[in-house]
């Protein structure tokens, strides 16, 4: 099946919003029903999750872009917190001599512990209380 709007030309979709926009939502839905079915099963809870909670930041916003902006800003902490999964990855990563000398230099009642998946190994590193105080 086909989804709706692999059909419909952006300007038959500028129409739908200005005349007749209760037809381009029950479209919306369906192309995002579509898209989510079309997903993996292990996928589709995640994204029906996401999906609700972009439902329910468009029922609150007062205004459509009010609503622009609170999805705008779930994406951003999507990303910000992708980044801080990627730069600990890396942490974990860094040579034995780097561990081992930020563990020497770390508070041992204010350091976090990291359990390094590749070789169970306990990685400390300083707690970010320490970190904005050494800057």
């Amino acid at each position: 099946m086909t989804p709706v709007f692999d059909s419909l030309t952006f300007d038959e979709l500028k129409h739908l919003a200005e005349k007749h926009p209760e037809k381009l939502e029950e479209y919306r839905q369906q192309w995002i029903e579509q898209t989510i079915e079309e997903a993996s099963d292990n996928h589709q809870r995640r994204l029906r999750g996401l999906q609700f909670q972009i439902d329910m930041h468009r029922r609150k916003s007062k205004t459509p872009m009010g609503s622009c902006i609170q999805i705008s800003k779930m994406m951003h902490d999507s990303l910000a917190n992708l980044y801080e999964v990627i730069t600990q990855e890396k942490a974990i990563s860094v040579a034995p001599a780097e561990v081992a000398q930020n563990y020497s230099t770390a508070p041992r009642s204010t350091a976090a512990s990291v359990t390094a998946a590749a070789d169970n190994k306990v990685i400390t590193f300083p707690s970010v209380a320490t970190v904005i105080a050494a800057e």
